[in-house]
């Protein structure tokens, strides 16, 4: 992969241990999570791998100002402005959201990390890029340069990464978990499963999009990524993810959709911090280890099969978000 104009935000790799309670309680007697969500900057997450390939474009072109773009609870925002910090670059948050009238959870954490928090209201992800591009002309015009966290080859490159760490930690898993999301996490972990001699099982689960349309962003991901690196492109079906990249989608996890949760997903909250001490935010990764859950039951993951999942992190949102967990112990 391709690592010219990468920055160090992390001491990679993140450590992989075992589930040992979590383990028994759903039948598995070897399962692993490999924690993204611990790392040296900004409390840990996924985006960190995406930033230090993002944050690497931007000092080789020198930019004078970073900005990112998110709501609220954005973890994408959070840990932009701690690496921004870590690397003395100027950071600028724009949320579509309403100033809150206390700052709590990664808003909090935005602020003590000295990104200039702009809000625009409770407007739209299109409305809200428009806004970003407006600013990038009025930085331009005034002298700076500026750079925007959102170019999508560069960032997919950070996951590729990840499943080359797991290889060398579990070389004999034989199942890896990991969340659908925007496609930008898998896609990476996909592709570099495709470069192996022996490749693991892949499952993603869905949080947000219907399998079909899960496949169709996942397949667009991996051609800017093939397309970047010079590799074959190819354009599959979900025959072909299966067929070449030993990868399933699910989507009978996601429940309603992004961000809302399911019983089964508040319960897998519960299970997790109760017997690994393990935090799971409700957007993403407490459907991720109930579709874990899921396939354990279904016998698709035999228990005594080597297995690994990924956790992406987002915990620090949990403070922002508190009236989902309130009712923890009732769900």
């Amino acid at each position: 992969m391709n690592n010219d104009t990468r920055v160090s935000l992390e001491a990679w790799p993140t450590p992989v241990h075992k589930l040992t309670r979590f383990g028994k309680l759903i039948n598995h007697e070897n399962l692993y999570v490999k924690r993204d969500d611990i790392s040296l900057t900004g409390l840990g997450g996924n985006k960190l791998r995406k930033l230090e390939y993002w944050l690497g474009e931007a000092i080789e072109r020198k930019v004078t100002k970073v900005i990112v773009a998110g709501g609220e609870q954005s973890n994408l925002v959070r840990l932009t402005a701690a690496a921004c910090a870590k690397l003395g670059l100027d950071c600028i948050a724009v949320h579509n959201c309403e100033k809150p009238e206390s700052y709590i959870g990664n808003m909090l954490l935005n602020k003590m990390f000295g990104a200039e928090q702009i809000f625009i209201g409770n407007v739209k992800e299109i409305e809200r890029d428009a806004y970003v591009l407006k600013i990038m002309a009025e930085l331009q015009a005034s002298g700076e340069t500026p750079y925007c966290i959102n170019n999508e080859p560069i960032g997919l490159l950070g996951y590729t990464n990840c499943l080359i760490e797991i290889n060398e930690q579990l070389p004999d898993a034989e199942h890896l978990i990991i969340v659908g999301a925007m496609g930008i996490t898998a896609s990476g972990f996909i592709y570099a499963n495709d470069s192996l001699a022996k490749k693991f099982k892949i499952h993603v689960i869905s949080a947000e999009y219907e399998k079909e349309e899960l496949i169709e962003i996942l397949s667009e991901k991996i051609a800017l990524l093939e397309a970047r690196e010079g590799t074959k492109q190819r354009v599959f079906s979900e025959s072909d993810l299966v067929n070449i990249y030993n990868t399933f989608v699910y989507d009978e996890y996601m429940g309603q959709g992004w961000g809302i949760t399911t019983k089964e997903s508040l319960e897998t909250i519960k299970e997790m911090a109760q017997y690994e001490g393990i935090v799971l935010d409700h957007v993403y990764n407490a459907k991720t280890f109930t579709g874990l859950k899921g396939l354990v039951a279904q016998g698709i993951i035999k228990k005594d099969e080597r297995t690994c999942i990924v956790h992406t992190g987002g915990a620090p949102a949990v403070f922002g978000h508190a009236q989902v967990y309130q009712d923890l112990d009732n769900s």
